[in-house]
């Protein structure tokens, strides 16, 4: 058969396709390498426009892909390096967002010369009677374990295991049963004073304290039974008591959210609010210890609101202040958003939440899924409250 030369169009085309790997026998392939000082070749003679063209075209098409790769290369790198410097500032935001507020002493604690290794004595938590008066007979309470393990705490992080965040940091900033914590009576007091009382002094004027069990009801709609030890909040206000003109009295927790959180739009510090009448409810309790010990920083130590018949977010933790006022102050979740939680916030199971039902609630942690009872179950001890508001949005937001 008579010898097939290939031209240098076909020879082109398989380098396109990646194909015509082998060459012809008759002449070298293209990787031929001749050496800097030697001739080319005679046996491609035949061929040698051909090859010399073949050997341009290769070289320009190795030297863009050259290139090319190159450029790929750059911008893959690129992407990396993006990817790694936006992963970090995210991971910096994120760390900030669980744990960034200002570790700082509010300034009438710090006045108040707060020793952080002061600590009353567990033994003062111990033994305390239970009021039976108050109890749950329906339910059994809720494991100490998981009370003390899923919390909301939204200024040191969104995580319900918020105990590992706070840990590390509650010493520093006095969130422990210390005897000098203060807590700031101001607003409409009845001598128009402003006074600190610290918890030492609380205590001692406040009665003996006792455990009182609770259904404890958040509005996300779980649920449990917790051993408050504690006193009524009657008589804490009753040591500093308000003026004629009072007729709400505003709380205030302590920490400052830092600018790099994630909830830094929010007005921080957290604050909650009730009527006097509500406040001076005989459930209405302040709590400074559970489960026959002190309050754990996470559950709102050292002293803490509990308000049994409102979702969990009335009962604010980690308190500094209390205020009287003529208004009504506007609470954390109201700014936050009106559109979902209003001022009263009282368990209804028949006004569902936005975005949720609120006729059954889980108990935690493996619990059935029960139905919510009304007012949480205590509506023969508050209903009274609300005969004459029956145009207030008595429960969430709708």
């Amino acid at each position: 058969m008579g010898s097939y030369v290939r031209t240098a169009r076909e020879e082109s085309s398989d380098v396109e396709d990646g194909v015509g790997t082998s060459a012809p026998s008759h002449r070298l392939p293209l990787e031929v390498d001749n050496g800097p000082n030697k001739a080319p070749d005679a046996s491609v003679s035949e061929d040698g426009d051909n090859e010399a063209l073949l050997r341009g075209e290769f070289h320009r098409r190795s030297a863009w892909r050259e290139l090319l790769y190159l450029a790929g290369f750059v911008v893959t790198s690129v992407v990396l390096l993006c990817g790694v410097v936006g992963g970090g500032v995210f991971l910096y935001l994120a760390v900030s967002a669980e744990s960034g507020f200002h570790d700082s002493i509010p300034g009438h604690l710090a006045t108040s010369r707060l020793n952080l290794s002061a600590r009353l004595p567990d033994s003062l938590f111990q033994g305390v009677p239970r009021n039976l008066h108050y109890t749950v007979d329906d339910r059994d309470i809720t494991a100490t374990e998981t009370v003390f393990n899923y919390n909301n705490f939204f200024e040191f992080s969104t995580d319900k295991r918020v105990a590992k965040f706070i840990g590390p940091r509650a010493a520093a900033i006095g969130m422990t049963p210390n005897p000098a914590w203060t807590v700031r009576f101001d607003g409409l007091t009845q001598d128009g004073a402003s006074l600190d009382v610290n918890l030492a002094t609380m205590l001692a004027n406040t009665g003996p304290l006792e455990e009182r069990l609770y259904r404890h009801r958040c509005v996300e709609a779980w649920s449990m039974v917790v051993p408050w030890i504690g006193f009524p909040l009657s008589r804490l206000l009753d040591m500093v008591p308000p003026s004629a003109d009072a007729q709400y009295v505003r709380f205030e927790s302590y920490a400052v959210r830092a600018t790099a959180s994630a909830f830094s739009a929010y007005q921080w510090p957290y604050v909650e609010a009730l009527t006097l009448a509500e406040a001076r409810n005989e459930l209405a309790f302040v709590a400074v210890g559970i489960f026959q010990q002190p309050l754990p920083p996470q559950n709102g130590a050292p002293l803490r609101l509990v308000i049994p018949w409102k979702y969990g977010f009335k009962s604010i933790k980690t308190i500094v202040r209390i205020s009287y006022t003529a208004e009504r102050p506007r609470t954390f979740w109201e700014k936050a958003d009106g559109v979902e939680y209003g001022f009263w916030a009282n368990v209804n199971p028949d006004v569902p939440h936005p975005r949720w039902s609120q006729a059954s609630e889980w108990s935690i942690p493996d619990g059935p899924s029960l139905p919510t009872k009304f007012y949480n179950g205590y509506a023969e001890f508050v209903e009274h409250l609300y005969d004459k508001l029956q145009d207030e949005n008595l429960f969430l937001k709708r």
